[in-house]
């Protein structure tokens, strides 16, 4: 078991910029990637954050760590369009604000 806390960018369900990735259960998924499971610092939301190579959209990665998430049988489901969803208004603020 590896316990370390590192943080990452965007909480998919409120856009929070830091949110505590705690990799106590850094696992491999089907899909032969990295399954970790972040805690929100602003929202609380917990869920899984897919640890992905360069190359793979962000979108597409989120929405597979929560389909392996939600396979796995958990008592805490994921919402697959809520995590789309917040990823395309996190990139909409973005544009917003280059432009």
């Amino acid at each position: 078991m590896i316990e370390k806390e590192i943080t990452i960018n965007d909480c998919p369900f409120c856009g929070n910029s830091e949110v505590a990735l705690i990799d106590d259960v850094v696992e491999p998924t089907s899909l032969g990637r990295y399954l970790a499971y972040y805690t929100c610092t602003v929202c609380n939301c917990r869920g899984p954050q897919l640890l992905f190579r360069r190359g793979v959209r962000k979108t597409d990665a989120l929405r597979l760590a929560a389909e392996d998430w939600n396979k796995r049988g958990n008592d805490e489901k994921v919402n697959i369009g809520a995590i789309a969803g917040a990823e395309q208004r996190t990139e909409d603020r973005r544009l917003r604000t280059v432009h």
